[in-house]
């Protein structure tokens, strides 16, 4: 599927290029949402008024291949303004259908897996929103910079501070962090 050629023809106002982009990015988008806030309810409204708003403004997008850049950027907005203060603490292992499956005999893994996604639920949004966009989305620490609005040193300290907050949650040694960001 070539997305520019999809963007533009949204950006013409081409209705079924809509539903086929939201198709696309639906899934992601709701995952996205629900890995910050931590509500499925929330989240299911969060990118309801994320996809509002990318209907309404697709027409002033001027780069077509900055869209997912800039369909997250709404996405971590309409989060923040629909969450305010409150985080809820949820677990997360359920909506990362994207992993490899554990196979039943990898018990210990699954555990693993669910303390993991607890103590990143803990995180507080900044630091949680950071780690879902740069190990979940594969991001880039400029990527994220962009999304969230803030300078790249906001970004890569606070995933220095999470990734030291999630090796104290989950029990690794101290100085472990997982190495340095990728730019």
């Amino acid at each position: 599927m070539d997305h520019e050629a999809l963007i533009r023809r949204c950006q013409s106002g081409d209705g079924t290029a809509f539903a086929t982009l939201y198709q696309h990015y639906a899934r992601k988008v709701y995952q996205t949402a629900y890995l910050i806030i931590g509500n499925r309810t929330v989240a299911e409204e969060v990118m309801q008024e994320a996809f509002a708003q990318t209907f309404r403004a697709i027409g002033s997008l001027r780069e077509p291949a900055a869209f997912s850049t800039w369909l997250y950027r709404m996405v971590v907005r309409q989060a923040r303004r629909v969450a305010g203060r409150e985080w809820a603490q949820h677990h997360l292992a359920d909506v990362m259908t994207d992993e490899p499956t554990v196979v039943p005999d990898s018990q210990d893994r699954a555990v693993l897996r669910q303390v993991l996604w607890d103590a990143i639920g803990a995180l507080p949004e900044q630091m949680r929103t950071v780690i879902v966009f740069y190990y979940y989305h594969d991001r880039s620490v400029a990527e994220i910079a962009a999304l969230m609005e803030v300078p790249e040193g906001t970004v890569k300290s606070w995933l220095h501070r999470a990734r030291t907050q999630l090796g104290r949650l989950i029990g690794e040694p101290a100085g472990v962090d997982g190495g340095e960001p990728h730019a």
